[in-house]
C-alpha cells in the first residue's frame, strides 16, 4: 500500500501544483480582462464571449489539432478531437455553468439575450449539421470557421460602447494589462494540463475504467473556462463569467472543431451522433430557456443544470457510451 501511496504522490503534486495554477492564472486573467474592457469601454460580458473564451478554449484547439495531425499521418485520432469539443461544450453548459450560478446569481446583458443565445443555439445546430454525415470534411470545416469569424464580426459591431462624455474617466489603456491577462490564461492553461495529466495518472494508478478516465479528460479541458468563471464571480464580475461560458460554446463547434477538420477530415462516431450531440443541444436549449426567462440564471437553474449532467455522465458511465 504505501508503494502505491509513494508511486502516486508526484501526480498528486502535478494536480495540486495544476491547482496553484488555475487560481493563480485565473485571477490576473480576470484583473486584466476588467482593466481592459473599462480603459477600452466594453461591456466585461464582450470580453468575456471573445477574448475570454477564445484564450480559455486553446487547449481544446490545440488538442483537435494534435488529433487532426495524428489522423493525417495514419492514426485515425478523430474520437479525440469530436468527442473533445462535444464533452468539453456539455460540461461546460451543465457543470461548470450550474456551479457558477450556485456561488452567484448570472445576470444576462439584453445584447446577449438578441446576439449571443442565438448564436449558441447557431453553433450546436452548424456543428451537428457537419457531422451528420458522420464525416467533416474540409468545406465544412471551412463554414464552421467563417461562421465563428461572422459572429465576431456582428459581436464588436453591435456592443454598445460607454457614452462619449465618460470617455474622459475611463482609465489609459496599457500594455501590461493586455500582457498580464495574456500571460494569466497562459499560466490558466498549463495549470489545467497539469490537472489532466496528473489528474489521468492517479485514475490510471487506481484502476479507474476508461470511460471514467475519459470523462475526466472531458471536464479537464474545460477547467479554464470554469477557472475563469468562479474568480469572474469572486471578482464581481458575474457578466464575464456567464460570457466565458457562453461564449466558449460558440467558440468550440465553430472555431476549435473547424480548425482541426481544416487540418484532416474527422469522422464521428455514431453514438455521439446519435447521443452525446442530442445531449449537449438539448442541455443548450435548457440553459438558454432558463437565461431568457428572467435575463438571469439563479441557484435553481443551476441545480437543474448540474443534475442534467450528473443524469448523462450516469448513463455514460453505466451504459459505456462513447
Amino acid at each position: 500500500m504505501r508503494g502505491i501511496i509513494a508511486a502516486m504522490e508526484p501526480d498528486w503534486m502535478w494536480v495540486v501544483g495544476g491547482c496553484i495554477a488555475l487560481i493563480w492564472g485565473s485571477d490576473l486573467a480576470v484583473g486584466a480582462a476588467i482593466r481592459l474592457a473599462s480603459s477600452l469601454g466594453v461591456s466585461r460580458w464582450l470580453i468575456g464571449v471573445t477574448l475570454a473564451s477564445v484564450g480559455t478554449s486553446l487547449p481544446e484547439i490545440g488538442t483537435n489539432v494534435t488529433a487532426a495531425l495524428a489522423s493525417r499521418g495514419g492514426t485515425d485520432a478523430s474520437g479525440l478531437a469530436v468527442g473533445n469539443v462535444v464533452g468539453s461544450c456539455l460540461s461546460q453548459i451543465t457543470l461548470f455553468l450550474g456551479l457558477t450560478a450556485l456561488l452567484a446569481t448570472l445576470p444576462l446583458p439584453k445584447v446577449a439575450r438578441r446576439r449571443d443565445l442565438p448564436f449558441l443555439l447557431l453553433a450546436a445546430v452548424a456543428m451537428a449539421a457537419a457531422c451528420w454525415d458522420l464525416r467533416v470534411e474540409a468545406s465544412e470545416a471551412a463554414a464552421l470557421v467563417g461562421g465563428y469569424g461572422l459572429y465576431l464580426v456582428i459581436a464588436v459591431l453591435s456592443e454598445r460602447r460607454q457614452q462619449s462624455e465618460g470617455a474622459a474617466d475611463r482609465p489609459r489603456f496599457r500594455l501590461s494589462d493586455l500582457v498580464a491577462g495574456l500571460g494569466g490564461l497562459v499560466i490558466v492553461i498549463l495549470g489545467g494540463d497539469a490537472v489532466v495529466g496528473g489528474g489521468m495518472a492517479v485514475a490510471e494508478s487506481a484502476g479507474l475504467s476508461k470511460t471514467t478516465i475519459g470523462l475526466l479528460v472531458g471536464l479537464g479541458t474545460g477547467l479554464p473556462e470554469l477557472a475563469i468563471a468562479i474568480r469572474g464571480v469572486a471578482h464581481g464580475a458575474a457578466s464575464l463569467s456567464l460570457g466565458n461560458l457562453i461564449g466558449s460554446n460558440i467558440t468550440d463547434p465553430l472555431l476549435t472543431l473547424g480548425t482541426g477538420a481544416l487540418v484532416h477530415p474527422l469522422t464521428v462516431s455514431p453514438r455521439v451522433m446519435w447521443f452525446d450531440l442530442p445531449v449537449w443541444i438539448g442541455a443548450s436549449m435548457c440553459a438558454v430557456l432558463y437565461l431568457r426567462n428572467e435575463n438571469r440564471l439563479d441557484r435553481l437553474e443551476g441545480t437543474i443544470l448540474l443534475l442534467i449532467f450528473a443524469a448523462y455522465a450516469s448513463i455514460r458511465t453505466l451504459w459505456a457510451v462513447g
